[in-house]
């Protein structure tokens, strides 16, 4: 084997080391942001719940919002599934 041949069968080999601890890199960030994410929904559920025992809720919608939140409902559904297809 030329020693052109060697240096390259080491860099496909450090390419696909780099490869690796990109994608475990990567692995531990996306795990990192579902648990911000996590505290984030915690923390709003936490200030919603004492908002609501203080008496400081929201004004009802009015009923022609109705359309605009099924349209949010099938947003966040879509964002969701495209989320987990890409983790399978």
């Amino acid at each position: 084997m030329s020693p052109l041949e060697t240096q390259k069968r080491l860099l496909i080999a450090e390419s696909e080391v780099n490869r690796a601890n990109l994608a475990t890199g990567l692995a531990g960030l996306s795990r990192g942001v579902a648990t911000i994410v996590a505290g984030a929904s915690q923390v709003e559920t936490l200030f919603s719940s004492l908002a609501s025992v203080l008496g400081f809720s929201r004004a009802a919608a009015p009923p022609a919002a109705k359309p605009e939140l099924l349209g949010n409902v099938i947003t966040v559904c879509t964002s969701l599934w495209q989320m987990f297809r890409r983790r399978s």
